[in-house]
């Protein structure tokens, strides 16, 4: 009709996402841990190559580093099974964890994974030598807050 302006459509706001999918090297032996709960996490770092650009070359960080833990039972398996230099490919989310450690409270964000695949086991030149997975108990957590 004439005199009439055609309404915009709105479109809806994208639902909330927080998924992560990184490929890149194992940097150490995974770390089996009991927390205070008596639940078991694996935890271990990855390290990311970062493409090649102009930024890169400016700052000199040619990586980044991850720390990522596995909370399900397949999951923790699949990770204490990983070496120093394996490749790995994993999918999961941002997580940040708080505890208390003495008078102060702390933080970490690590990936939490929800899917791992080796692409690749470490060869002899690039693995150091190291023992299997370690086994730690971690002392009690005193809520935050």
């Amino acid at each position: 009709m004439k005199g009439m302006q055609e309404v915009p459509t709105v479109e809806q706001p994208p639902a909330p996402v927080n998924t992560v999918t990184l490929c890149g090297r194992v940097s150490a032996d995974p770390t089996v841990r009991e927390l205070p709960s008596g639940d078991e996490i694996v935890t271990f770092r990855l390290v990311v190559a970062r493409p090649e650009d102009r930024r890169a070359r400016v700052t000199g960080q040619r990586v980044d580093t991850f720390d990522l833990v596995c909370w399900a039972t397949r999951l923790r398996r699949q990770g204490a099974r990983l070496a120093d230099g394996d490749e790995i490919a994993v999918s999961g989310s941002l997580r940040r964890r708080f505890w208390r450690a003495g008078a102060a409270v702390q933080s970490r964000v690590e990936v939490e994974v929800t899917a791992l695949t080796v692409l690749a086991k470490a060869t002899k030149d690039t693995a150091t030598k190291r023992a299997p997975s370690t086994r730690v108990k971690s002392r009690p957590k005193v809520p935050a807050g």
